[in-house]
């Protein structure tokens, strides 16, 4: 595991919090590593990874929005 760079937030997901940190990579890509864990969980993504799931992500939820014609400036 590389060492952490900082850690960047937290995610509530059901019942459960997750830190969500910025680590050297490993793997030598030159990309860093995305952590997503908790006591209980780990998983680890290299960060051009985690930056196109994030991308999928908010377009999902603006698609959904658009569907159901919600008004996202009022959603946040």
């Amino acid at each position: 595991m590389g060492e952490l760079i900082k850690t960047v937030g937290r995610l509530h997901i059901g019942n459960d919090d997750f830190d969500i940190e910025v680590n050297e990579g490993t793997t030598g890509n030159g990309y860093n590593d995305i952590h997503i864990q908790n006591k209980k969980f780990r998983v680890s993504i290299p960060e051009n990874e985690f930056l196109q799931m994030g991308a999928a992500v908010l377009l999902a939820r603006k698609q959904l929005h658009l569907l159901k014609g919600i008004d996202e400036r009022k959603d946040k």
